[in-house]
């Protein structure tokens, strides 16, 4: 069995990140990430593993303040299961596998309009917009 788990943040001016014609931008990021994977072992292998990361993020076009620009406020979230194998014979070896995956984002800028905004924490803001979608995908 094998698993990782990590955070990590960064504060940093994006000076010319984004654009040339705003020098005080300002870039706040947080993220953590989750998984965990198991093997057997013999003829037939099979490996399956969970996995999440989230990442957070706020936007802004002029460094401590939101006077002229609000800030831009982003959060995603991306979850998944998945069992990869493969079966040693006389031929070689053949794989299969399948994964399931949702990946989310909330945003006060990306995506549709949602249907209930979503409180921001740290912020007296919503997020007012996002998208998700399930992935599902097998292979042989």
């Amino acid at each position: 069995m094998r698993w990782h788990f990590g955070v990590s943040g960064k504060d940093y001016g994006a000076n010319t990140f984004y654009s040339a014609r705003y020098d005080d931008q300002f870039e706040h990021g947080f993220k953590t990430f989750a998984a965990v994977q198991a093997e057997t072992k013999g003829r037939v292998h099979f490996r399956p593993g969970v996995y999440w990361n989230y990442s957070g993020d706020r936007f802004e076009l002029f460094r401590g303040s939101e006077a002229v620009v609000p800030f831009n406020y982003h959060s995603t979230n991306v979850f998944g299961a998945n069992l990869n194998g493969w079966l040693d014979w006389r031929l070689g070896k053949t794989a299969f596998g399948a994964e399931v995956r949702n990946e989310g984002i909330v945003s006060t800028a990306l995506g549709e309009p949602l249907d209930r905004p979503r409180a921001i924490r740290g912020a007296d803001r919503e997020f007012t917009r996002g998208l998700n979608r399930t992935n599902i995908s097998f292979f042989l």
